[in-house]
């Protein structure tokens, strides 16, 4: 059956008209299938197309549909009417009076109240800009009501990072007119944070912990301008096993420090009229300093890192994010001689790995597009994320080369690379009965080296296994592809590759109180986009895929203490590709075939 025409009927001939005109967008099409759900979703559109000319007293209620089916055989005739309200003529369309912007923190002082563009702030003298706070105000004295606007309002404020929570009213002054309060209550200036968590490996009776803790101190009034600064650091250790020594375990370990400022707007160097752009996206700029040092048995390994970026989102739901400069140096130093000695046997046998652990600049362009309905919605209700992202590495800084001393291969005589990454991420939850929800994951990333260089910048990698990919390995140790010499070591090395493929699977429960169960299925890998003689296995092939996929299953529990969700996870191997072709069923007595994982949050 299809929708053969659509009829209004309403008694109001101002809504009749506002329906009537081109700038209403009908969710029923002539020709279309016939869905009930369009006509829940017509419903809707009337509703808030209504609200957004002046309505504020409208109701999804004044608006039924009947549904005639017997006039042409296969063809829907559908009557929609809008009702009005009881006792009165016609529904009334209201204007804003007056908006008020007003700070409900506690203060001593008296309450200052200036006009800034027709609208009045309360309580913000030598606090807040008024020129960027009506920069976010879309509510405009005036103006008819306008649900839309408000929601953003609200939206544009909230993303602020300023404020505990927005609360816009409206109250009737005439029989038109309405007075808007927006109440905002601010952070505290300064806001510490602390999380922490931990790997355990368990292997023929010795746990191997490998536990992290990050600190942060936000202010978030550095200026009156809204920007807010973040400092940030994070220590970690972990046993390793000794390249030189399999028997013998070490510590590594991990220190990094981050400097952050976000502005709320576009800071575009040159261009004094940058603030403008994308006004109506809720634009913001990043500027972030970092220093990272890793010191494993092997090497000590430095980065210093420079990221310059914007931030602009016009839905909700979507986010989009653009780094035009993201400048590393990196350096390794203090290398034993065993490590050395592993490098040149892999470059021996074509791996150029050995590259990765030079001193090198690397420098990328990244941009990334968010999608996620799970901010809204919470466990309560089906939800989505999608992330995408695309990086050309090395474009920029080889122009540069190429211009300040015509070489193409190194910058002040230090080496950089040429690569190019790109992947996709989606998430889906479903509820399906209370209190138990349904997890899914899956994901597709690329990347290679281009131009000159041989081998991607070690960071640039992808690696699989850990807590928050497949639970049954070790962080990083899964693969590349049926490469079996790293299980036969034990899985002492980081395994990075150039593809990774990744799906898991988890069935979320609430057991009692804060403790909550999850049953979970973890499956992918990663791979190499050419032959690899030093890992034999590693190379993606279409005809192999499916036979080296890893999978391991599990399950954890959640501690679910409000502020913190703690989470225990078991990941048990179910097919390993490291093993021979035809006997990749783990069995249960593997030394190798259980992972315990401690971490904060949920893996996705």
């Amino acid at each position: 059956m299809i929708y053969d025409s659509l009829f209004l009927e309403s008694k109001d001939e101002e809504i009749q008209r506002i329906i009537a005109t081109k700038a209403f967008k009908h969710s029923i099409t002539q020709g279309d299938k016939y869905f009930e759900q369009n006509l829940s979703d017509e419903r809707e559109q009337t509703y808030r197309h209504l609200k957004d000319q002046g309505y504020y007293d409208f109701k999804r209620q004044y608006i039924y549909f009947e549904v005639d089916t017997g006039q042409v055989e296969n063809k829907a005739f559908i009557y929609k009417y809008i009702e009005r309200p009881k006792e009165q003529k016609k529904h009334v369309r209201y204007k804003i009076n007056e908006v008020v912007f007003r700070l409900s923190e506690n203060s001593t002082t008296a309450h200052d109240t200036l006009d800034y563009k027709g609208i009045y702030y309360v309580n913000t003298s030598q606090k807040y800009s008024r020129k960027l706070l009506d920069s976010y105000i879309r509510i405009r004295p005036g103006e008819y009501y306008n649900l839309t606007k408000s929601e953003k309002t609200q939206q544009r404020l909230s993303e602020l990072d300023i404020f505990k929570y927005i609360n816009i009213k409206f109250a009737k002054v005439d029989s038109n007119l309405l007075n808007v309060t927006i109440e905002a209550n601010p952070f505290e200036k300064y806001q510490f944070s602390i999380e922490g968590g931990v790997s355990v490996r368990v292997s023929q009776g010795n746990g191997l912990p490998g536990p992290f803790v990050d600190l942060s101190l936000k202010d978030r009034k550095l200026f009156r301008g809204f920007e807010i600064f973040e400092f940030g650091t994070r220590y970690a250790i972990q046993g390793q096993s000794s390249a030189s020594d399999p028997g013998k375990i070490l510590k590594s370990r991990e220190i990094g420090v981050n400097l952050t400022v976000r502005f709320p707007k576009l800071l575009i160097p040159f261009w004094k009229n940058s603030t403008s752009i994308l006004r109506d996206f809720s634009p913001r700029t990043k500027v972030q300093l970092g220093f990272s040092d890793i010191a494993r048995p092997e090497y000590q390994r430095q980065n210093f890192q420079f990221i310059y970026s914007y931030e602009w989102s016009k839905y909700r739901k979507r986010f989009s994010s653009l780094s035009p400069v993201n400048i590393s140096f990196v350096n390794t130093k203090n290398t034993t001689s065993a490590f050395d000695q592993y490098l040149d046997n892999l470059r021996d046998n074509g791996n150029n790995l050995f590259q990765s652990f030079q001193p090198s600049f690397i420098s990328s362009i990244l941009y990334s597009y968010t999608f996620n309905s799970r901010d809204l919605y919470g466990s309560t209700r089906q939800s989505d994320y999608l992330n995408f992202f695309i990086e050309p590495g090395g474009v920029a800084v080889t122009a540069y080369a190429g211009v300040l001393s015509n070489n193409k291969d190194s910058l002040f005589n230090v080496p950089f690379y040429q690569f190019g990454r790109i992947g996709v991420d989606y998430r889906h939850y479903k509820p399906v009965l209370e209190d138990l929800t349904l997890a899914y994951r899956t994901g597709l990333s690329l990347a290679r080296p281009f131009g000159k260089s041989e081998t991607l910048p070690y960071e640039k990698f992808y690696f699989s296994g850990g807590s928050n990919s497949n639970r049954a390995w070790l962080p990083r140790r899964l693969g590349p592809g049926s490469f079996s010499g790293n299980a036969e070591d034990d899985y002492r090395f980081e395994q990075p590759g150039e593809i990774l493929i990744e799906t898991n699977i988890e069935l979320r429960k609430k057991l009692f109180s804060f403790i909550h169960g999850a049953l979970f299925i973890d499956a992918g890998n990663i791979w190499t986009f050419e032959k690899d003689d030093s890992r034999l296995g590693a190379k993606f092939e279409m005809e192999n895929l499916l036979g080296e996929i890893a999978i391991g299953s599990g399950v954890g529990l959640r501690f679910d203490l409000s502020f913190i969700i703690l989470r225990f996870d078991v990941g048990l191997k179910v097919r390993d590709p490291a093993r021979p072709s035809g006997d990749r069923l783990v069995p249960w007595n593997d030394k190798n075939q259980m992972v315990f994982n401690l971490g904060i949050g949920n893996p996705f």
